[in-house]
């Protein structure tokens, strides 16, 4: 609640000093406190105001009325621009609903009032500046701009999510209704893995954790008795990939011709495949590597092309000795291209 403080001397008749107000944490204030104040704010110095009755009042009275009043507006402002992402787009509990993606609902909250709006609502407009003061709360033509401005700004806004609504599914909703129905005849289902770049080597230490787990015998030679976690596998990758360095370099752009600066390529490549931090996105070339090492086959299935299987070793049998079976996404997450494992459905 604003404090009333002395000020400097009135003119006219004027009840002594103009009141002041202490400076509001808009923040931490609800919605019902800061209207609460603004009340008692306004009706202080309209109270003010109505003790100044000399005629060369008249003006001093708009100015403290108006500058009032537009802190007022630029509170409001910047309450509803801190509780955004709590309250959406729309006004406090009580009003029309922000959270619906209902196109009707939309409309009906387009013309329901929000906060600044239905403060202003409450108040007469004066244009010209004229008036004594006497016909209640007043806001500015500046004021008017900026609620016009802010009004034209909710209703582009809305036009968008009507927009979006009606477009339809996005590409990577799409994709992964694609690859489900894919998955599905064969008793498989998507695991999803952190989107960190180091997803494609999630998702295969996620296949070797589970075929470690059903493999039966602890005497088996199978790769699935191996321990291997994301780090580990970039550093794998990278040794497999100097190991044989002609089998992958020629794959790399950058790194196909000899020379120094082919060979700086190539060795700054792999220090970025070993890279955890800085999480280089692994692709193609990578799984094929990761397959050499692990002696094992990766079946990578993707939503809208043939299935893709890497390296001819383990992977034809059954449990721990099943290939090592990831996903594609082509359109994930809105970012771009990711991993993810692919596990039983049941």
């Amino acid at each position: 609640m604003g404090k009333k403080k002395g000020g400097g001397g009135g003119g006219g008749g004027g009840g002594g000093g103009a009141p002041t107000f202490d400076p509001a944490d808009v923040a931490s204030e609800t919605w019902e406190a800061m209207t609460a104040r603004h009340a008692s704010e306004t009706a202080t110095i309209e109270a003010h105001c109505a003790s100044m009755t000399g005629k060369k009042d008249r003006d001093k009275k708009m100015r403290l009325e108006g500058e009032v009043r537009d802190r007022h507006y630029r509170e409001i402002a910047e309450w509803e621009s801190i509780h955004e992402d709590a309250r959406g787009s729309g006004p406090p509990s009580g009003s029309a609903s922000a959270s619906s993606d209902d196109e009707g609902e939309m409309k009906e909250r387009a013309m329901s009032p929000s906060p600044p709006t239905a403060a202003m609502a409450r108040a007469s407009v004066r244009d010209d500046g004229d008036g004594d003061g006497d016909g209640g709360p007043t806001i500015t033509k500046a004021m008017k701009r900026r609620a016009k401005k802010e009004r034209e700004e909710r209703e582009r806004e809305e036009a968008k999510e009507v927009e979006r609504a009606n477009a339809g599914p996005s590409d990577a909703a799409r994709e992964s209704d694609a690859l489900k129905k894919k998955l599905a005849p064969r008793g498989l289902a998507v695991k999803e893995v952190k989107a960190d770049g180091n997803c494609m080597y999630r998702a295969v230490e996620d296949q070797l954790k589970r075929r470690r787990g059903m493999s039966s015998s602890s005497s088996s030679s199978s790769s699935s008795s191996i321990t291997h976690d994301h780090a580990a596998l970039r550093k794998l990758c990278a040794d497999a990939m100097r190991d044989d360095e002609w089998s992958y370099r020629p794959f790399l752009e950058a790194c196909a011709e000899t020379g120094d600066a082919g060979d700086d390529a190539w060795r700054a490549y792999l220090r970025e495949v070993e890279d955890v931090e800085n999480a280089r996105w692994g692709g193609q070339l990578e799984l094929r590597a990761l397959s050499d090492a692990l002696g094992r086959s990766i079946r990578v299935y993707s939503a809208h092309m043939p299935d893709v299987v890497m390296g001819g070793g383990e992977g034809e049998g059954e449990g721990g000795d099943a290939a090592i079976e990831v996903c594609y996404h082509r359109h994930a997450f809105g970012l771009g291209e990711h991993y993810n494992s692919v596990v039983d459905a049941t």
